[in-house]
């Protein structure tokens, strides 16, 4: 102890405090930091977030400057100019929310004069720390002028820790419906105030607060559908496959790759076609060789039947260049497949260039697809320290005309920070997949060690990022060109999150009686809009449990119009209603199927 006080006066030349509490002293402080304490930035910075604590407790804080002199930290005098806070001009206290217990304080304010940035608006402090900001409508009058800060309590508070971000300064999801319920309470205090004080009007507010409603609707439904797991998110667009078809090699001259002259040979031609449907079924299947949607060579014309859920191989073929072919353009090898009496056609093409070279790689030439994945966490994409992501293995197609000799990538960053890398996981630079053709690549235990993240990431998102790339020169590809990339997966280190569809992107009141809600957008951008004049939502407008009823039975039917509009059928079957053969169905069924589905979810929501 001794030698601590001594090495302490030595190296600053300060004595012990002699009173309870906490000295923090920094060693070789950056300019940046002794410049704010000179100017009083970082006094004023502490008064900020911390004025609650020196408001409730009488807290002693206090900075010493480079010349010995101290300065204590006081309430920001922008609130001090008004009556005393415990006085201030609206004060509400012990607000119940419904399933996250309690606001102890909400304090609103408007000051005489002009507050300065840092010191405006609404927010909500935890352990009587300034946290985030509750964005509300404040009239133009008052953006300058307006102050508040809302308290809850401690289970409330364990809820609000989930959705922090990693600088406990706001949160990572504002669509979570902890969050949404915390807004639409404040804000109707905050439109209360408003109207008392004659800045709004009462129409106003009510548009406001259903929004608010609307928000938290789409939150609150998007939560359930996840937790039912019927299976694809609605960006991927996810359809019911019929039927599976896949090449198993296509034999080019050598060296040549798909670049072909006057008398070459293509052969060994091999594919496989599955049957998905949910019985037998006949299929015709045509190959051929066909140049700008002309078919110049018949390779094979002929029916076949394919058991549910068989694959069946067929070939080989093959065929050579003659004058029946068109010099300087681009061919396809194209397999059609489709069942009998069906106009469906499924079919793949394995283009080549008949004395032309190829300039640009087509489309698709090579895929990357996570096969497998086992995350520790049953139903959540949380991982904590020490535990791993285990049995990751990547499917890799080729479907170019050239032998493939590929590197594979796997690395983790920052999820929430753009390039910021965490840990190269795999390289491997000799992997070889046969042209027209793939294989299944396995890869190590992804091990999230204290020692590689700790210094990195204590808690938050963290994306596995692949990357094929060429290994060697081949084709038009050169060695580092990279292929194609797998679209990152986003896990949860130390939290849960972030695994809830997002349907839809905004949400909007419509004046009209026309429909009772709509959607538009394409896939992955659709807007959900409530028109507030048609009868039905008239007569419930006044009602709170009845009005948000509406909005999430609206919400759910336009959630199902989204899913069939993106070709994602899943949503229909999430009650193990057999539609293998979807595409069969009349529209009269389809609608059967739609509204019964909004039934069940229905029944099981309010069951739950």
């Amino acid at each position: 102890m001794r030698s601590a006080l001594n090495y302490l006066n030595e190296n600053t030349g300060l004595e012990p405090i002699t009173i309870k509490g906490s000295r923090i002293i920094v060693i070789e402080p950056i300019q940046d930091l002794i410049n704010a304490i000179e100017n009083d930035t970082f006094i004023a910075d502490i008064e900020e977030t911390w004025w609650r604590i020196i408001n409730k407790y009488n807290a002693k804080i206090k900075v010493q400057k480079f010349d010995g002199t101290y300065k204590n930290a006081e309430i920001p005098r922008e609130y001090t100019e008004n009556p005393d806070l415990s006085e201030c001009l609206y004060k509400n206290s012990s607000i119940q929310i419904p399933g996250y217990s309690k606001i102890l304080t909400l304090g609103l304010g408007i000051s005489n004069n002009e507050i300065r940035e840092d010191l405006r608006n609404v927010y909500l402090y935890r352990k009587d720390m300034k946290l985030a900001e509750i964005p509300l409508n404040i009239p133009e009058e008052l953006q300058n002028r307006y102050y508040g800060y809302v308290e809850v309590d401690e289970d409330f508070e364990e809820e609000i820790i989930r959705i922090e971000d990693l600088e406990h300064y706001g949160f990572t999801s504002k669509k979570s419906k902890v969050f949404q319920q915390l807004k639409l309470t404040v804000t109707n205090e905050h439109d209360n105030l408003m109207e008392d004080r004659g800045y709004v009007n009462k129409k106003v507010a009510q548009d406001e607060n259903l929004q608010n409603e609307l928000l938290e609707a789409s939150a609150e439904l998007d939560e359930f559908l996840n937790t039912m797991d019927f299976g694809g998110e609605i960006a991927s667009g996810k359809s019911l496959p019929k039927i599976e078809l896949k090449w198993h090699g296509i034999q080019f001259p050598d060296e040549e790759g798909n670049r072909l002259t006057l008398g070459d040979c293509v052969s060994n031609i091999k594919f496989s076609v599955k049957n998905h449907y949910a019985t037998s079924k006949e299929f015709k299947l045509r190959l051929s060789i066909k140049c700008e949607n002309s078919t110049l060579i018949e390779l094979s014309d002929i029916t076949s039947r394919i058991a549910p859920g068989a694959s069946e191989l067929y070939g080989p073929f093959d065929f050579e260049i003659t004058e029946r072919l068109r010099r300087f353009k681009k061919h396809s090898i194209v397999l059609e497949v489709f069942p009998v009496r069906s106009t469906k056609v499924e079919k793949i093409e394995a283009p080549f260039y008949y004395d032309v070279d190829q300039i640009v790689p087509e489309h698709r030439e090579f895929s990357l697809k996570l096969a497998s994945i086992n995350l520790p966490n049953e139903n959540s994409k949380r991982v904590d320290t020490s535990q791993s992501v285990n049995n990751i293995t990547y499917n890799i197609t080729n479907n170019s005309a050239y032998t493939a000799k590929l590197a594979l990538h796997i690395a983790t960053y920052m999820g929430d920070r753009e390039n910021e890398l965490l840990e190269h996981v795999l390289l491997r630079t000799d992997i070889i997949v046969e042209a027209h053709n793939g294989l299944i690549v396995s890869c190590p235990d992804i091990e999230f060690l204290k020692e590689t993240y700790e210094d990195k990431i204590l808690k938050g998102p963290v994306e596995i990022r692949t990357i094929l790339s060429a290994a060697d020169d081949f084709g038009i590809y050169e060695t580092a060109d990279i292929i194609c990339k797998n679209p990152p997966l986003t896990v949860y280190l130390n939290q849960e999150g972030g695994f809830i569809n997002q349907t839809f992107k905004d949400v909007l009141m419509i004046e009209g009686d026309e429909y009772r809600s709509n959607i538009n957008g394409i896939k992955g951008d659709w807007t959900f809009s409530l028109y507030k004049d048609h009868p039905s939502y008239v007569k419930v407008a006044d009602h709170e449990e009845s009005r948000k009823e509406y909005l999430i039975e609206e919400m759910l039917k336009q959630t199902i119009r989204v899913h069939l509009s993106d070709n994602n059928y899943s949503i229909l079957a999430m009650f193990s209603e057999d539609l293998s053969d979807i595409e069969d169905l009349s529209y009269a069924e389809l609608l059967h199927y739609s509204y019964s589905i909004v039934d069940k979810i229905q029944l099981k929501r309010q069951q739950g």
